[in-house]
């Protein structure tokens, strides 16, 4: 499987899925299901390395303001929930987590709700199954770029903090 194989997969799960979280992950489980180990392999590979690229604290900001607080395993939700949105969605908040500002987030609505877990996992089960190698990854210690606080989220991202300061 190519990179772009990879994000055509992810693709074709967001246009034959269902709109909630749920039922991504249903529609996900069956098309990775029709892999082979190889291909399995190297979606687990692409998911990983787009996870590691999201592990930022820009995007961990992003993530804090628009749930109001983002613990950890929230921020491993948030990134399994970004990558699945496809690639120029991805892309655009990798580099400018303030574009977030233009989605229709939600807290309260589970088709829209942004921290959903478990996508990341759906490959990974499946290897083991089948008996096979995850692949190797260099997991980082802590995420790249500027470690803000608090005091800093309004300066930081102006469009997410004006749309979400009820739930900060």
């Amino acid at each position: 499987m190519t990179q772009d194989e990879f994000w055509a997969l992810i693709d074709r799960v967001r246009k034959n899925a269902p709109e909630e979280p749920d039922g991504k992950y249903e529609v996900l489980k069956a098309e990775l299901g029709k892999l082979p180990l190889a291909g399995l392999q190297s979606f687990a590979k692409y998911f990983g390395e787009c996870f590691i690229r999201a592990y930022t604290y820009e995007l961990w900001g992003a993530a804090y303001i628009i749930g109001g607080g983002c613990s950890d395993d929230g921020f491993m939700d948030f990134r399994d929930t970004l990558i699945m949105q496809g690639k120029d969605f991805f892309e655009a908040a990798v580099a400018d987590p303030d574009s977030l500002a233009d989605t229709d987030y939600s807290e309260d609505d589970d088709i829209n709700y942004p921290f959903y877990g478990g996508y990341g996992t759906v490959a990974r089960k499946l290897i083991e199954v089948k008996g096979g190698e995850l692949p190797i990854l260099d997991w980082p210690e802590k995420p790249s770029g500027y470690n803000w606080d608090e005091d800093d989220l309004q300066r930081l991202y102006p469009k997410l903090f004006a749309k979400f300061e009820d739930y900060s």
